[in-house]
């Protein structure tokens, strides 16, 4: 319905809310399938960590050199220019067909992006432990032979000013080690929520909420020493339960905390599979 060799007019009425439902899908999984290609780009071209200056002065110097030639390695990444090989996809914003960019030209901009935030964070990255934390994401999810690379750093999911290193593994599921604590805090997942699962593999609720528990209370001390201090909720959605441990009762006025309280929450597949995680709990020392 998307995809078309030309342009056609535009959508109205319920014909445009099906189109806009369908161009959300069909980016969702554009999004995913760029995830993995990034990935087999970034293991192709092996890109390595920019050199240390010496002083601010030079640092400064060195990183708008960088920004100059953002344009040399992303001109051609969103290109709009309309060819006889053009791929299209039709676009509920602006009412016409255009056309879809990937390939090495998205993922040149995507990775010399990520390298110049790479040499930004260099300082606070110094004293990272990557074989410490590889290492507490097989434990924690009980896969001593899961294959994992690092990926970049970044902000921690729901926690404001706190970084993360970001390793992936070969199914793009990305895993966050909160930088100042070395706790795992997210896990995200690089695959459908909701996949089908036989009902011969399906458990209990009083199984999963187990799983969650367990789960929950090994990478969290907070989580451990004080569990009668959060609101517990739980439900679920297809496929998928989510087991959550909220901190929203306490007064977090005056605090980065104010917006969106601590929290910990694991997703569960009916089939007792973890597969989503997230932990501000212990963030908030």
């Amino acid at each position: 319905v998307l995809l078309a060799p030309c342009p056609v007019a535009g959508f109205t009425g319920d014909s445009l809310f099906t189109i806009m439902r369908l161009h959300g899908d069909l980016w969702e999984n554009i999004n995913q399938l760029n995830l993995l290609y990034l990935q087999i780009y970034r293991d192709e071209v092996n890109p390595m960590p920019f050199p240390t200056q010496q002083t601010v002065e030079q640092s400064q110097a060195f990183y708008d050199g960088l920004v100059k030639e953002v344009p040399s390695y992303c001109e051609d990444a969103w290109k709009t220019e309309i060819t006889e090989d053009s791929l299209l996809a039709y676009s509920p914003d602006d009412g016409k067909y255009l056309p879809l960019s990937f390939g090495d030209a998205y993922a040149r901009c995507e990775m010399y992006g990520q390298m110049m935030d790479a040499w930004l964070r260099a300082p606070e990255l110094e004293n990272v432990d990557q074989g410490s934390d590889m290492a507490l994401i097989r434990q924690s999810l009980g896969k001593p032979e899961l294959l994992l690379q690092l990926q970049t750093s970044g902000g921690v999911p729901n926690a404001v000013g706190r970084d993360a290193m970001i390793y992936t593994d070969d199914t793009g599921t990305k895993y966050y080690i909160d930088i100042t604590t070395a706790r795992l805090t997210a896990i995200e997942p690089n695959f459908p929520s909701h996949p089908d699962i036989p009902a011969s593999e399906t458990k209990s609720m009083d199984e999963l909420r187990g799983i969650a528990r367990q789960f929950a209370i090994t990478n969290s001390p907070s989580l451990g020493e004080q569990e009668d201090a959060f609101i517990y909720e739980e439900n679920c959605k297809d496929n998928l339960c989510f087991f959550r441990w909220d901190y929203r009762n306490k007064d977090w006025n005056g605090t980065d905390w104010f917006i969106m309280p601590p929290f910990l929450q694991v997703g569960v597949l009916k089939n007792g599979q973890i597969t989503t995680y997230n932990n501000t709990l212990d963030l908030s020392e």
